[in-house]
């Protein structure tokens, strides 16, 4: 008996563990603080900026627990802590060069080494950009291999968690390329998303939940809205945390931060007979919020609540104030992103409007 009680203790302990970041997260954070780096910052600082909001990227994909993403960011940050190094280097090899080709014929021979070194490093530069290229198109996702009956049903929940994500993350893409002049491997990529996502839509419920190629369609459209945020020009850096601090004052709603960027929950919007006149107060609140931040565009998102006329009556709500161009249509999220047990007792806290203002620069 104590035996089994031993063993059924490790095993609890054992479930219980933390999810371990990917190798490559802990790799950068030591290769930032190495002497090479440090001093790449100072002598190429737009390419160690990169590097930096690569890591950053990285981090917060762990945290959202998207994992394959993690490990693939901060392997291209890798990259672009490798390139800032390099560069760096050939900034100082072009210097020297200059200098020595201003001295007399006996710096002759140093020269030549020193341009001898510089095209050994734009070669190896060439390498690495190389490297970034292939790395921004990989997608390594491990396969899940067969399950039984429980945990197939928990990928099931898991599939419609991610689809809706996926789904959620390709609509704000595709809301910033009408304000944004995407590039083209953004748009191929936006477009890639949407394709998966229409893949999945065709799957047979009788098929083995599709969990990879969910959590890889989530991927791309996670990539794809970083790619439209990175080559548009959009919002300056800090506005969305300034959106956050207004609606925070207003004290509207609950507002946080995720991937799309800042979103407000609502529990307590309509009545018997669908907006109530404090929901009509408090819609026209955010407005006016959002009118003071024209960049961002705005998503509504209706949860465990089959009643489309509802999040209709949100949209148009905002749309009166804001535009139609600039709020999308509602998007029905069904039970798929649960906050608490929908078969619980707390079951109705489920029921809940977002407002999304998507970011048009990544957090």
């Amino acid at each position: 008996m104590r035996a089994a009680w031993i063993l059924s203790a490790a095993l609890l302990l054992g479930a219980c563990a933390p999810i371990l970041p990917p190798g490559a997260i802990g790799e950068i954070d030591q290769v930032r603080e190495t002497p090479a780096v440090t001093a790449a910052q100072k002598r190429v600082p737009a390419a160690y900026a990169k590097a930096e909001k690569l890591r950053a990227e990285a981090h917060a994909a762990f945290e959202a627990d998207d994992l394959a993403g993690a490990q693939i960011i901060a392997e291209e940050a890798l990259a672009a802590y490798e390139e800032a190094v390099v560069r760096a280097r050939a900034l100082n090899a072009e210097e020297n060069r200059v200098g020595l080709a201003a001295k007399t014929e006996e710096a002759r021979a140093e020269l030549a080494k020193v341009e001898a070194e510089l095209g050994a490093v734009e070669a190896e530069l060439q390498a690495v950009e190389t490297r970034l290229d292939v790395l921004q198109g990989l997608e390594a996702i491990v396969p899940s291999g067969r399950a039984d009956p429980a945990r197939e049903k928990a990928r099931r929940r898991a599939v419609e968690a991610l689809r809706l994500e996926a789904r959620l993350l390709c609509t704000a893409g595709k809301l910033l390329t009408r304000s944004q002049n995407p590039s083209a491997e953004a748009t191929q990529t936006l477009a890639q998303g949407e394709e998966a996502l229409a893949a999945l839509g065709k799957r047979d419920p009788a098929e083995p939940a599709p969990i990879d190629e969910s959590r890889r369609a989530r991927a791309t459209c996670l990539r794809a809205l970083t790619l439209v945020r990175r080559g548009g020009g959009g919002a300056a850096l800090g506005t969305a945390d300034a959106l956050l601090l207004a609606l925070s004052d207003a004290s509207l709603g609950t507002p946080r931060r995720d991937d799309r960027g800042v979103v407000v929950t609502f529990r307590d919007l309509f009545d018997n007979g669908g907006l109530s006149a404090e929901g009509k107060k408090r819609l026209a609140a955010v407005a006016e919020v959002a009118k003071r931040h024209q960049a961002f565009p705005v998503m509504v998102v209706l949860h465990a609540d089959a009643r489309a006329e509802r999040a209709e009556a949100v949209r148009t709500a905002l749309a009166d104030q804001l535009g139609a161009e600039r709020v999308a249509t509602p998007v029905m999220a069904g039970d798929a992103l649960p906050m608490v047990n929908p078969q619980g007792k707390h079951a109705s806290r489920n029921s809940r409007v977002e407002i999304i203002f998507v970011s048009p620069r990544a957090l």
